[in-house]
C-alpha cells in the first residue's frame, strides 16, 4: 500500500518525542536524504519508507524504532515537542504517490499549514521545509 496506510487521527494532535533516520546522506547540493523516518509520538511512531519498485512514499503507524541504524535527525530537530497537524499525499503526472506533506501544530493555522515535503526518489526520502516561519 502506497500513500498513509492508517487513519491519520490516530496520531493528529499527538507530540512528536523524537525523529529518527536510517541512512542520512548528504547530496551534491547540500540537501539530505533517507532511507526511512520515524516521528517518534508516545510509544509508536509515524514511518515513512519508500515503496523501492515504486519510487513510492509509504506512511506506516508501528512501533517506535529502536535498532542501531536508527540515528537522531538532527537538521529537523525544530519540529521536537510540537504537534502532528494535518497530512497530505500528492500524486505526480503519472499516477505515483511520491510525496508526502505533514503540518504540526494543534491550532489553526499552523495545524493545517503543510510545513515539510517528503519527496522519493531513488529510493529514497528528500526533506523540504516548505512554509516560511
Amino acid at each position: 500500500m502506497t500513500g498513509i496506510g492508517f487513519d491519520w487521527d490516530m496520531v493528529d494532535g499527538e507530540t512528536v518525542t523524537a525523529i529518527l533516520g536510517v541512512g542520512e546522506r548528504r547530496m551534491n547540493d547540500g540537501t539530505l536524504s533517507w532511507e526511512a523516518l520515524a516521528f517518534a509520538v508516545g510509544e509508536a511512531a509515524v514511518v515513512l519508507t519508500v515503496n523501492r519498485d515504486t519510487d513510492e512514499v509509504e506512511v506506516a503507524h508501528g512501533d517506535a524504532p529502536d535498532g542501531a541504524e536508527w540515528a537522531p535527525v538532527v537538521p529537523l530537530a525544530e519540529f521536537l515537542g510540537k504537534p502532528l497537524g494535518w497530512s497530505w499525499v500528492g500524486t505526480n503526472n503519472r499516477g505515483y504517490q511520491d510525496v508526502f506533506m505533514m503540518a504540526f501544530g494543534s491550532v489553526v493555522p499552523h495545524a493545517l499549514d503543510p510545513r515539510l515535503m517528503f519527496i522519493a526518489a531513488g529510493s529514497e526520502l528528500s526533506c523540504s521545509d516548505i512554509t516560511a516561519r
